[in-house]
């Protein structure tokens, strides 16, 4: 597996590079803070994870947006839940509590991302 790379062109940079195999984390999450990543402005978690699991409520300085990959997937963004699918994407705002969980019956695929390079969590539960 590659190192991450920073290409450059012409001197500037032009695109950067990492195999999510090689990003922090294990076979439910891996972890790509922007600001540990080159010039990034945006961090996510790439989750995958089984029937049951998701984080407690947290919440953070900035936005988190959700995009379901795969699977039954319960949100909940302050006092409001919604169950989403493939395609469907969620948008919690700042300094409001917020989590999921897979309602399964498989494995559900996420890309949480954090408008900020370095992630910042408060955990409410």
């Amino acid at each position: 597996m590659a190192s991450p790379q920073v290409r450059t062109q012409k001197g500037t940079m032009a695109m950067y590079h990492v195999n999510a195999e090689n990003l922090p984390g294990n076979e439910i999450a891996r972890t790509f803070e922007g600001g540990a990543h080159g010039p990034a402005s945006v961090s996510f978690f790439l989750v995958h994870n089984q029937p049951g699991q998701g984080p407690q409520l947290h919440q953070h300085p900035y936005d988190e947006t959700f995009i379901i990959l795969e699977g039954r997937v319960l949100v909940r963004v302050g006092d409001e839940t919604v169950e989403g699918g493939p395609g469907d994407i969620v948008v919690g705002p700042p300094d409001t509590p917020h989590g999921f969980t897979n309602l399964g019956p498989e494995r559900a695929r996420l890309v949480c991302i954090h408008a900020a390079p370095v992630m910042q969590t408060t955990w409410v539960q």
